[in-house]
């Protein structure tokens, strides 16, 4: 991983930063705050961002490339849109990672660690918190109905292999078994 700090940005790609939908509704004084809660990282394909299990309190917001999100070996999700955000439930919540995360291809992150914003004071501790907890009620809304929409597809399928196998398998009432077709 390469870090660096928001000072070593072009104004090009500051300016496509700001233009983020996330971080369009900060003033230009909160803008710069948050910026100084955070680091630019870029890692290389394969290399793990997050790793399951370690505690931290980094978000992430991503810039370019691709982020694979891995729980128990297992493909949750790819995460390829710019300005998408990642790392937030261990970030809001102080558990341990719940997942890993790793770059697919050359990837660029911004990394804002939300334990900094105890560090803050009056106004902005203030400030920046709402919006923290406004993105992640967001993030975690639409992450909400996914899982729901999800859900049903899963209980549905599971009611059609149920009444399969029953189908397939029933026994009348004198004990023979019925042929059902497929």
């Amino acid at each position: 991983m390469l870090q660096s700090n928001f000072v070593e940005l072009s104004q090009e790609l500051m300016s496509q930063v700001r233009e983020l939908p996330i971080l369009k509704s900060f003033s230009e004084e909160e803008f710069q705050g948050a910026l100084k809660l955070s680091t630019i990282n870029r890692y290389d394909a394969g290399e793990y961002i997050i790793d399951e299990g370690n505690r931290d309190t980094l978000l992430y917001l991503l810039l370019s490339g691709s982020v694979r999100i891995v729980k128990d070996n297992r493909e949750v999700t790819l995460i390829k849109r710019r300005g998408d955000i990642f790392g937030e439930m261990a970030a809001a919540g102080g558990a341990p990672r719940s997942a890993s995360a790793y770059a697919v291809s050359e990837t660029v992150c911004i990394a804002t660690d939300v334990a900094a914003l105890e560090k803050l004071a009056g106004k902005d501790k203030l400030v920046f918190s709402c919006m923290l907890y406004r993105i992640f009620s967001e993030i975690l809304v639409e992450r909400l109905k996914i899982t729901t929409d999800d859900l049903v597809r899963a209980r549905k399928e599971i009611e059609k292999l149920k009444k399969q196998l029953t189908g397939d398998n029933e026994i009348n009432e004198s004990g023979d078994e019925l042929n059902a077709s497929l």
